[in-house]
């Protein structure tokens, strides 16, 4: 251990190189610890020599390791974020499930959102849909306003490839009864058995890798 001119302080290192530095110099395979007690040495937090820092875990297998302990209850968790002072969580991981959850405390899936989910990403492209028709939204959701004309179909290429042709569902907010909405890798097709000219159709698709 040692101070230097500088105010540097070192611990396993006779040059420190900031305010406070610890080397494994001597062989060590912990930098630092914080322990419960005399016997459970690191069970709160450890810092090795290999890089891996782990909280209620000795011998952590990422390169952080948060593990799950008997401090870790139904209103313990073993991670959250929230806003400060308060136990309303942005982000939570439960100690009982693992289960993940967003804006709530009570994840009952491996996700679990409270509130709206929403997607990012370029709109799809629109193309035999009447004239000057208009789209919002992203590959994922949003909606159409059907151009002007006699219109019975309209085509929405999507931005991105899907990997696999993804599940569509499309409602018209307008009151036209929708026959079809057909899906492919690349596109999704609205159709109907009559004109619908000037429709706004709200659409959303979800797929798998």
């Amino acid at each position: 251990m040692v101070i230097d001119s500088t105010g540097n302080f070192g611990i396993g290192d006779a040059s420190p190189d900031s305010l406070l530095e610890v080397s494994a110099s001597n062989g060590s395979t912990d930098l630092f610890m914080l322990s419960s007690d005399d016997t459970d040495d690191g069970n709160r937090l450890i810092a090795k020599n290999n890089g891996k820092m782990g909280i209620s875990s000795t011998s952590p297998w990422g390169v952080f390791s948060i593990e799950s302990s008997s401090i870790a209850t139904s209103t313990s968790p073993i991670f959250v974020i929230s806003d400060q002072g308060t136990t309303s969580p942005f982000f939570y991981v439960s100690a009982i499930n693992g289960g993940i959850g967003i804006g709530t405390t009570s994840p009952l899936a491996t996700t679990t959102i409270s509130g709206h989910l929403q997607f990012g990403g370029k709109r799809p492209f629109v193309s035999s849909c009447g004239t000057a028709p208009s789209i919002v939204g992203n590959d994922n959701a949003g909606k159409v306003t059907i151009g002007t004309g006699v219109v019975s179909s309209c085509t929405l290429t999507f931005e991105n490839i899907w990997t696999n042709a993804p599940a569509c569902f499309a409602n018209d907010e307008t009151g036209i009864l929708l026959t079809r909405a057909v899906s492919t890798q690349t596109t999704l097709t609205l159709s109907v058995s009559t004109d619908f000219a000037g429709a706004v159709v709200s659409y959303y698709c979800t797929g798998y890798e």
